[in-house]
C-alpha cells in the first residue's frame, strides 16, 4: 500500500503526528485560547502543520455541519493537508465499534501511521 491515501495526505512527507479529527474534536490538538463571543477562532486553530482528516457523521444534530466545513475551509485556505469527510450516522458514530462510521475512522487512522 501506498504511503500517500486517497486524500492525496501523506504523513511521511512530513515530520509532524498526523491528526484525525471527530467532528471537530481533534486529536494531538489543542485549540488556541483566541475566542469571539465564546467561540472558538477558527482561522486561529489552522495550520496545524499536520495532515488532517475531519470526519463528521451526517445525521449528527449535536455538533453541525458547518462547523467541520468552516474548519476544513479555513485549513485549506491557510495551505494545510486536510479533507473533510462525511460519514453516516449521528454524533456517536464515530465511536461506536458497530457502526460503518468507526471503521471508516479506523481505516483513516491505519492509513495515517503507514
Amino acid at each position: 500500500m501506498s504511503s500517500e491515501s486517497a486524500a492525496g495526505i501523506s504523513p511521511a512527507s512530513t515530520r509532524a503526528r498526523p491528526t484525525l479529527t471527530l467532528n471537530t474534536v481533534c486529536a494531538n490538538l489543542t485549540l488556541p485560547p483566541a475566542t469571539t463571543e465564546g467561540r472558538v477562532v477558527v482561522s486561529a486553530a489552522v495550520p496545524l502543520g499536520v495532515p488532517v482528516y475531519a470526519v463528521h457523521g451526517t445525521e449528527d444534530d449535536t455538533v453541525p455541519v458547518s462547523q467541520s466545513e468552516t474548519y476544513a475551509g479555513a485549513a485549506k485556505a491557510a495551505g494545510a493537508p486536510v479533507q473533510l469527510l462525511k460519514v453516516p450516522g449521528d454524533h456517536f458514530a464515530l465511536i461506536d465499534p458497530k457502526a460503518p462510521a468507526y471503521r471508516k475512522c479506523r481505516e483513516l487512522v491505519q492509513q495515517l501511521l503507514v
